[in-house]
């Protein structure tokens, strides 16, 4: 009992001592929820945050463990990212099963409204370069596919490119920005809105600021 009370007692002020540093794993992994709300501005928005962490390398792969029009939707999404031309040359490409860089998939979250999609990213502490990052539509969610982009709601669905550009916009490095609700990147989505789809003023300068 001694002997493991004098090795406690080490142990304690091996972090005090000069010299003998705890090590730090450089990898830290965060996640961004979007929730169920209330978006009725169809104008714009100029704010933007930055999630402190971005690519580093190009393209960034990416696989859609999904098919048919929601592959085409969220397809859709990563275009609208590659319109931004930043950086110059392709930003993204799509590739097999394994070893992509972005992984997006439906998969239980929290059941029906809440949440309704979640971006889980890892990045190096030290370079804030990312190194892999998850997003999630919650499968217990009544999702479409509407046609066209309105300003108001098209119906009680939640649209696949609208949510899949948001949780993008995380993948990429942008935070939420509540200052309007017509930014991609609002913390909530509003039932059959599409406004979404596209990047508001503010969305486009994190797109810039970042790459």
């Amino acid at each position: 009992m001694k002997v493991l009370s004098v090795l406690l007692v080490c142990g304690f002020l091996a972090g005090f001592v000069p010299g003998i540093v705890p090590a730090i794993s450089p990898l830290v992994t965060e996640h961004e929820d979007l929730h169920q709300g209330v978006t009725k501005d169809c104008g714009d928005g100029k704010t933007f945050t930055k999630l402190g962490a971005s690519w580093k390398t190009f393209p960034v792969t990416y696989h859609i463990a999904a098919s048919g029009d929601n592959a085409a939707a969220i397809t859709r999404a990563f275009a609208t990212f590659e319109a931004q031309e930043h950086p110059k040359g392709p930003f993204f490409s799509q590739q097999g099963s394994s070893g992509q860089n972005i992984d997006v998939s439906f998969a239980p979250i929290d059941g029906p409204s809440g949440v309704l999609a979640r971006t889980s990213y890892s990045y190096n502490r030290f370079t804030k370069a990312f190194v892999e990052v998850n997003i999630v539509f919650d499968s217990a969610e009544n999702w479409a596919n509407y046609a066209g982009i309105f300003c108001g709601s098209q119906g009680s669905g939640i649209d696949v490119e609208a949510v899949a550009t948001h949780e993008l916009g995380h993948g990429v490095g942008c935070g939420h920005s509540s200052s309007s609700t017509a930014l991609t990147m609002y913390p909530y989505y509003s039932s059959g809105a599409t406004h979404q789809r596209t990047l508001a003023t503010g969305d486009a300068k994190c797109v810039d600021a970042l790459y």
